[in-house]
């Protein structure tokens, strides 16, 4: 979603004004059991997904049954789980940059990456290219990507202006789709962080797949909880950092 706003354009020659698409920024507000969770900076479209993902990705709901309805309004999300008493998180503002205000964890608890399945290196970047493709659609660098694909299906791509948000709404838009995301890889278009690591390890997604590369905390976790890290991928190469395990093949 774009909204138009005025600004000078200026080259070598001459400056003048002009009429930009800028990518909407609106806080989002999650409401869990009647309370106030967190109120993130987002793009306003797919809030249903990103709810749902975030409640998985936040290990808010240990599994995707315990969510019981979720409800839209505007740019309120309301949840109801299955246990409407459980203590969630204090409410707290996520602001629009990647991680803007990362959960703090002692990251020895994580839980360690499921078994998940082996996926080919062609497979792979064949999914990179889809998640780049979605972004020269929408203009290089204005929305950032994430997709969640299968061995053989995309199962859902989703964007915002930041990269988490994104993670987001395509793990809830699978989670929604009733997916098993263990067997399941996620690939994202930016810096493979450990907040990444951390929200994919909580949703039991084993493989995380970007044309960016990884973190060294990142790298550190995902060698301790047996995740397979996939950076720098580009038609011509990859560079696995950890879980060589769940990969075959050639590109």
């Amino acid at each position: 979603m774009y909204n138009k706003r005025r600004c000078i354009k200026i080259n070598s020659d001459e400056s003048a004004e002009t009429q930009q698409d800028l990518v909407v920024e609106v806080p989002v507000t999650i409401y869990v059991n009647g309370r106030q969770a967190v109120t993130a900076m987002a793009s306003p479209e797919m809030l249903k997904e990103y709810a749902t993902g975030f409640l998985v990705t936040e290990s808010v709901v240990n599994n995707p049954d315990e969510i019981e309805s979720v409800q839209v309004d505007g740019t309120k999300v309301s949840i109801i789980t299955l246990n409407p008493r459980k203590i969630i998180f204090s409410k707290k503002t996520v602001l629009s940059g990647c991680g803007g205000t990362a959960t703090v964890i002692d990251y020895s608890r994580l839980p360690f990456a499921p078994k998940g399945r082996i996926f080919g290196a062609k497979r792979i970047q064949d999914a990179v290219s889809e998640i780049k493709l979605s972004e020269e659609k929408k203009g290089a660098g204005e929305i950032q990507y994430a997709g969640i694909f299968s061995a053989s299906d995309t199962i859902a791509i989703a964007g915002d202006i930041g990269r988490d948000n994104a993670l987001d709404k395509s793990i809830g838009a699978a989670v929604l789709k009733k997916t098993p995301l263990n067997e399941c890889f996620a690939v994202i278009s930016g810096r493979i962080s450990s907040e990444i690591v951390r929200k994919c390890l909580y949703a039991q997604i084993p493989v995380i797949v970007s044309r960016g590369a990884a973190t060294s905390l990142a790298y550190d976790i995902g060698l301790e909880r047996d995740m397979t890290l996939l950076g720098l991928v580009s038609a011509s190469k990859m560079i696995l950092y950890t879980g060589g395990h769940r990969i075959v093949g050639q590109m």
